[in-house]
């Protein structure tokens, strides 16, 4: 197995086999059939799959002291262990804003979060569609906690902690998704 591995590796190689030197040159059905320049065929590769998110720009303070809400991702996940403003697929509810404390009216926080941006951010496999909002408030009751209540956990599966930070210092490594992200602040 390994001998097969170093000869295609070493001489029968895609961009320019060396068929001269081939020990197994005799009974190659590609040189044989004069196709070699076309063989092996490159497998077709599968177009990235779309995904959709939102991501929630939660800020409180002033000016001088904005905070921003931010998330660790499961290790387990894509992008596991660093942080994020908190985002989710499909769309922010009324589910979600209740599980960070922020019923309509309660905590400061305006009505619902708006629409700030969208952006586009493309990994080998994927290509995130990401719709963020922003909602400012005086306070929340999500706070850094290891064993978040069971309603967080359930609205937010994708995260183990949360940890209010200015945007400049983010509690750990973030993506240069969750830098996009920011940048709509």
């Amino acid at each position: 197995n390994q001998a097969l591995m170093e000869l295609g590796a070493v001489i029968c190689t895609p961009s320019s086999p060396r068929c001269e030197r081939c020990p197994v040159a005799k009974s190659c059905a590609a040189l044989a059939s004069g196709k070699v320049a076309v063989l092996p065929r490159p497998p077709q590769k599968k177009p990235p799959k779309a995904e959709k998110r939102s991501a929630l720009l939660l800020r409180r303070g002033t000016k001088a002291t904005d905070e921003v809400l931010f998330a660790r991702r499961l290790s387990s996940l894509r992008f596991g262990g660093l942080w994020e403003p908190p985002m989710m697929l499909g769309s922010f509810g009324p589910k979600e804003l209740r599980a960070l404390g922020l019923a309509p009216k309660t905590a400061g926080a305006s009505a619902k979060p708006t629409h700030v941006g969208s952006l586009r951010h493309v990994l080998t496999h994927r290509i995130l569609e990401v719709d963020v909002y922003r909602l400012d408030v005086k306070d929340a009751a999500v706070a850094h906690a290891a064993n978040l209540p069971k309603d967080v956990t359930e609205a937010f599966p994708e995260y183990d902690t949360f940890a209010w930070a200015k945007p400049a210092d983010a509690p750990g490594g973030v993506s240069t998704l969750a830098r996009k992200v920011l940048a709509w602040l």
